[in-house]
């Protein structure tokens, strides 16, 4: 495994944490083409939660309106992961 596909794989596992207890769904429940949209009981207040979370735990911005509601958790973890490559973090 590549150092690279390591830290893929921890982000995912973060994102899953944080979108798991803010959601309040099981981690096992979220998949990587799981959309945020579709997650029951999702609503703009757990996002913007889960988003802020995410923000704090990884050094990076991400704008709402970057964060639509149809994104893909695949997506979430690419889009965090080139902001932090982009801000020189691990």
């Amino acid at each position: 495994m590549t150092s690279q596909s390591l830290r893929t794989d921890e982000l995912w596992k973060s994102v899953v944490e944080v979108i798991s207890r803010e959601f309040d769904v099981p981690a096992d429940a979220l998949e990587p083409e799981t959309l945020l949209l579709h997650i029951e009981g999702a609503d703009s207040i757990k996002q913007l939660r889960a988003v802020t979370q995410l923000e704090h735990m990884f050094g990076v911005t991400l704008m709402t309106a970057a964060v639509p509601p149809a994104q893909s958790l695949s997506d979430l973890v690419t889009q965090i992961g080139g902001l932090r490559e982009a801000n020189g973090g691990q």
